[in-house]
């Protein structure tokens, strides 16, 4: 998710091929996390311990490609499982730095 976080970066400070090629890579990257976070989800789930932070990357993912429906309920999840607040907030200040590059 960091990848595409920093392709997104690159893109606002490219113009032309580079800019368009960096978005769809980062477009791509990230439903490959939405993949591989709902696979995680169905292998003995309860019992992880990063459990926030395998919904939180889910929650992002969905957030960067525009499916709002799927964010909020990913955000509402994540919420329910937050521990600490410094998760929460590292999570929601990613967000919003996404929300200026997309």
């Amino acid at each position: 998710i960091n990848l595409a976080f920093l392709l997104n970066v690159r893109a606002k400070d490219s113009t032309g091929d580079e800019a368009v090629t960096d978005k769809v890579l980062a477009k791509r990257i990230r439903q490959q996390v939405v993949d591989i976070c709902l696979k995680i989800r169905q292998d003995k789930f309860d019992d992880r311990g990063d459990k926030y932070w395998v919904v939180a990357t889910l929650e992002e993912a969905f957030f960067g490609l525009g499916d709002e429906e799927n964010y909020n309920k990913l955000k509402q999840y994540a919420l329910s499982l937050v521990e600490a607040d410094w998760e929460r907030k590292s999570t929601d200040e990613q967000i919003a730095k996404l929300k200026d590059l997309i």
